[in-house]
């Protein structure tokens, strides 16, 4: 533990990890700026996370979570919760008198997540606390604000719930170490709890986060320590209550028994109770013999799965458990954050790769100096979180950001003893600190540097380039879009690439049909079936099912690939990008700028 005195020595030193964190993230954005490559937000996700705050301030419709613009006529149900439309709302209201409530929302929306970043180090500080030294705080400030992958979650111009939950599961984390070093004290158990509920309420994937928990106190319970059977109670018993009180603040009381597995539901406050009962069972065998633990461990084990299997067999499926097969290959397959870690680029697999590396270098370490049992409070819960993280990383990307948390408090920790080593070693004092410096440098430097070099020499390497220079010419589009309805109000619905929707929704009036998300599934199908339909008169047909008065196309688009079949005859995408137009399209005149970008038809019927 700090006292006062380490305290005020640190402020400075925070003060400047946490300038040098804003800068550098400034510098991000504002050089995607520069070079064209993003827009006032950074993803899709970002601008529909505005369109749903802006209808929720307009309409007051608390449990509303469709569209209403999006997949036309139908709507879309997203599976998203209200925690950070909250969190957007609040700061769009504060600055409401000064900039009016779409500029704030906009601008509030572009610093959010670097705020929200802000406050992770200072959770980063709270969190280690009991586990590491002062020092080790120090170097994880620096590692962690030298994480480019880590980074990415709090870039500006992302109003996205990855960003809360990382801050969360920080906070978690912090809540276990606090239940490993203080068995004893349960106050952490029910504040973690606490923590791993609103986390869930954030975003059913905090899930895993939660299986840590259970994890590292089962593992600590069988060591031998008694106390730990009931931090397991306090924690279950903690998560079910504070879960039952946000199922009931996010869904109205005709929506309580609805069965969904991609946000918080009935289902897991099942689950919740499950785990409840099974931890108060726990309890009785606190003083058994290690073989009785297990024996009575795997007999719970088993009759909760099957308990939950047999109500809800779907659980085991995950999230994605009710989502339509028929958009996998077409969209979800093409979905970055989903993909495997071998797919997602020579950067993020080395930085991946070599972090696993250099945490299992740790380990040795470790192992060899004999020094385990020294960090066993730091060593048992971020075994547990690699044990969950690593599998769940492989297999989707999206989860590394978990992992790289946990294995960047541990090569802080492995980087200040490398220090105090080298300070202990008989040589100058200019040669020690050059060893110090060097091995800074080389923890910040090198996994980073060495993925941007393998990149640049990966000439398959697939970047987003295209993609960015798609979406900041969306906003232009969206001007002429805006200015084309004003002379033609009859004009309503609008048919385009699925990524193109939650930015054309954000920036203009108009309807549409698809937008990428899983329960969008009927928009996203549409939206296929119609660009690689080779029969015109069923094209003419879909579209009058529809409403449709224009369409939007890129020929440069990376999406243009997509909407070709093996069929002799050209499909309907195929034959606008060829410039073959049917007779039932009129083309829209663009102005200079974007003409050579985009083709916009009017359809007539």
């Amino acid at each position: 533990m700090l006292n006062r005195t380490d305290n005020n020595s640190i402020l400075p030193y925070f003060l400047l990890i946490a300038l040098s964190f804003l800068v550098i993230q400034a510098i991000i954005y504002q050089q995607g700026l520069i070079m064209g490559r993003i827009s006032d937000l950074v993803d899709t996700d970002t601008f529909m996370r505005l369109v749903r705050v802006e209808q929720l301030a307009e309409s007051g419709g608390w449990y509303d979570s469709f569209i209403h613009r999006s997949n036309y006529p139908y709507g879309d149900n997203l599976h998203w919760t209200r925690p950070l439309d909250i969190l957007l709302l609040v700061g769009a209201y504060l600055l409401t008198p000064i900039l009016g409530f779409h500029k704030a929302l906009l601008y509030w929306g572009i610093v959010i997540s670097p705020i929200i970043g802000i406050f992770s180090l200072l959770a980063l500080y709270w969190a280690v606390k009991p586990v590491i030294n002062r020092n080790s705080i120090q170097m994880l400030w620096l590692l962690f604000i030298s994480q480019t992958i880590l980074l990415q979650v709090y870039f500006f111009g992302r109003p996205d719930h990855h960003s809360l939950l990382l801050f969360l599961f920080i906070l978690l984390m912090g809540s276990m170490f606090r239940m490993v070093s203080a068995p004893e004290n349960h106050k952490h158990a029910m504040i973690g709890g606490i923590i791993a509920s609103l986390s869930l309420w954030v975003s059913i994937e905090a899930m895993f986060a939660m299986v840590i928990v259970y994890i590292t106190l089962v593992f600590l319970w069988l060591a031998g320590g008694k106390s730990y059977s009931r931090q397991i109670l306090i924690f279950s018993l903690s998560v079910l209550i504070t879960s039952t009180v946000f199922l009931f603040i996010e869904r109205p009381l005709s929506g309580l028994l609805v069965v969904e597995y991609d946000k918080i539901s009935i289902v897991h406050l099942y689950v919740f109770s499950i785990a409840a009962l099974a931890s108060y069972l726990v309890h009785y065998f606190q003083y058994a013999s290690i073989g009785s633990k297990l024996r009575s461990l795997g007999v719970l084990l088993a009759t909760s799965g099957l308990l939950i299997w047999f109500v809800f067999p779907n659980f085991f499926r995950g999230p994605m458990a009710g989502i339509n097969k028929a958009i996998v290959p077409i969209w979800l397959d093409k979905v970055t954050e989903v993909q495997p870690l071998w797919n997602s680029g020579v950067f993020f697999e080395t930085v991946i790769v070599g972090s696993i590396t250099l945490f299992l270098v740790f380990l040795m370490y470790l192992y060899i100096t004999k020094e385990l049992a020294n960090y066993a409070n730091l060593l048992i819960p971020s075994l547990s979180g690699f044990v969950v993280f690593f599998p769940l990383g492989i297999y989707q990307v999206r989860m590394c950001y978990y992992l790289m948390l946990i294995m960047t408090i541990c090569l802080a920790a492995f980087l200040e003893a490398l220090i105090r080593r080298i300070s202990q070693v008989n040589t100058g004092e200019i040669t020690k600190t050059l060893l110090r410096v060097a091995t800074i440098i080389f923890f910040i430097l090198f996994l980073p540097l060495t993925g941007e070099v393998a990149t640049s020499n990966d000439k398959n390497e697939n970047t987003d380039s295209e993609n960015h220079s798609n979406r900041s010419n969306l906003k232009s589009l969206s001007l002429f879009l805006n200015s084309y309805r004003e002379s033609n109000p009859e004009t309503a619905t609008i048919l385009t690439y699925v990524d193109y929707g939650p930015e054309l929704l954000y920036r203009t009036d108009y309807n549409y049909i698809a937008t990428p998300y899983h329960r969008n599934d009927q928009g996203i199908l549409y939206n296929y079936k119609v660009l690689t339909e080779v029969d015109l008169s069923e094209v003419h047909t879909m579209l009058a099912e529809r409403h449709v008065d224009l369409i939007v196309l890129r020929p440069e688009s990376a999406k243009a690939g997509s909407y070709k079949q093996s069929a002799d005859e050209p499909t309907f995408h195929e034959r606008l990008m060829a410039g073959d137009k049917p007779n039932f399209l009129e083309a829209v005149e663009l102005p200079t700028g974007l003409n050579d970008g985009f083709m916009v038809y009017r359809v007539i019927y």
